[in-house]
């Protein structure tokens, strides 16, 4: 008996060794270090970390894999990672991975700021970048850094809007609109709502969206406009929630990335993207290499597959619908079968867009994300009172002209200045307390306001 509790533990030892030995060796074999994964005469396996769903990734690992490109760097698997964004360089700090792939410039600009970005400057990248255009209605494709090496290149192309369904507009007898501005016109006002909407931290390309009208508008009148907007609608926590909606016909109108639209159009006839006139921009979708890559043959065999005509078809795919960098992908045999994406291709390049500074987004989107949050979501009804106390009494012919563009200038007044965005933008990203803190303040100054306008407006 008095030898049990040191056999025990002699037990508990080996037992703790063994879960060691277990975890360290599924470790490595994902990593591709043993086993028929990694290097060897089984082939490489290549990492990508990503933004793009499974379905994107799906539809490139197979013809990607079969393609000369990934026999000739003996590339026999691609295996995708998900973080979010915020924990990308960690994970490339771990080492394993090649590749970056989606997820906007900024994220890029970012990774790029950081050094984690390898310069495309071989032989074969500069080769495959002679390829891309410089720029497509008037956004960068490519992006350099301070010694002007080529440190990432758009892979695709997109444009921000909103879809509509022409069946739910008709029924609530309001016209198609067609720019930011008509979202925040007080025709649109309905209860339920008729404009859908994405919470800024539950989507990045709604937060896009909202960079973009900030930009369109300038600071003030931009989050006064931005006020407008979701006083006419309702707010969903999710992009693929505000695309649902408009196909549900839930709402007439919804704000959406481009291949969403698409997408919608494709499967639902009453629906259409809408680009607002020259009130958008478009975005280059980067690829590259990290630049702590050990497999760089690997790596820019995949960057070569996706730029290539027979990579940039693949955006074509029915299940996708995603703008190419690339016009000969129309060219190609499946490319040709895609004619009515073709016709939106032209037009979305024809468009002009805005002048967008990716650098003064990525100086305070830190701040603005939740800014918008705690001063459009959280009082959204107070804000919706408000909203509808104002529309009722100026139809009623209680306030003025004036007065109504003197209550709407308060009612969207932003309580920080650009520069104090800026100024907060580290603190908010890095301290979760002092993000929270200053979320209630902005939050609960904005219910007093709009809970102020809406009892003095009852009062006339």
């Amino acid at each position: 008996m008095s030898n049990q509790p040191k056999r025990l533990g002699n037990y508990k030892q080996l037992f703790s060794l063994f879960l060691c030995f277990l975890l360290v060796s599924v470790a490595l074999a994902s990593s591709g270090c043993i086993g028929g994964d990694g290097d060897g005469e089984e082939g490489l396996t290549l990492t990508v970390i990503t933004r793009h769903d499974t379905s994107i990734q799906e539809a490139f690992e197979g013809p990607f894999l079969n393609s000369t490109y990934a026999e000739a760097a003996n590339v026999t698997k691609v295996r995708f990672m998900q973080p979010v964004p915020g924990l990308w360089p960690r994970a490339i700090d771990q080492g394993g991975i090649d590749v970056a792939w989606g997820g906007g410039p900024t994220l890029f600009d970012q990774l790029s700021d950081l050094d984690y970005l390898k310069p495309l400057t071989s032989d074969t990248m500069q080769s495959t970048l002679a390829e891309i255009q410089d720029s497509i209605g008037g956004a960068p494709m490519k992006r350099y850094n301070d010694s002007q090496e080529p440190v990432w290149v758009a892979a695709a192309i997109s444009s921000f809007g909103f879809t509509v369904n022409h069946n739910v507009l008709d029924a609530y007898g309001v016209d198609t609109p067609r720019t930011w501005d008509d979202l925040a016109n007080p025709e649109y006002y309905k209860d339920p709502p008729i404009i859908g909407i994405g919470n800024a931290p539950d989507t990045t390309s709604n937060t896009r969206i909202y960079e973009i009208i900030l930009q369109n508008y300038g600071w003030e009148e931009g989050w006064i406009k931005l006020t407008e907007i979701a006083a006419n609608s309702a707010i969903y926590y999710g992009s693929v929630d505000v695309l649902n909606a408009v196909e549900t016909g839930n709402v007439a109108i919804a704000t959406t990335i481009d291949f969403y639209g698409y997408s919608s159009m494709q499967d639902y006839p009453e629906t259409e993207y809408i680009i607002p006139e020259g009130q958008s921009l478009l975005n280059g979708d980067p690829i590259a290499i990290v630049s702590n890559t050990e497999q760089l043959d690997a790596a820019e065999a995949f960057v070569e597959f996706v730029l290539s005509p027979e990579g940039q078809s693949v955006w074509l795919d029915e299940n996708i619908n995603r703008m190419p960098v690339r016009e000969d992908a129309f060219e190609t045999e499946y490319g040709k079968t895609r004619t009515q994406l073709h016709e939106l291709f032209i037009e979305t390049i024809n468009n002009q867009g805005i002048e967008f500074s990716d650098a003064l987004a990525n100086s305070y989107e830190g701040t603005v994300v939740p800014y918008w949050e705690a001063v459009l979501d959280k009082p959204h009804q107070d804000l919706r009172n408000a909203w509808n106390a104002l529309i009722t009494a100026r139809d009623a012919g209680k306030i003025t002209e004036q007065e109504w563009n003197q209550y709407i200038a308060e009612l969207g007044q932003p309580l920080i200045t650009l520069e104090d965005a800026q100024s907060l933008n580290d603190q908010m990203l890095t301290d979760s307390a002092f993000a929270n803190e200053k979320s209630v303040e902005w939050a609960e100054a904005k219910r007093q306001l709009y809970s102020q306008i809406e009892e003095e407006i009852e009062n006339l």
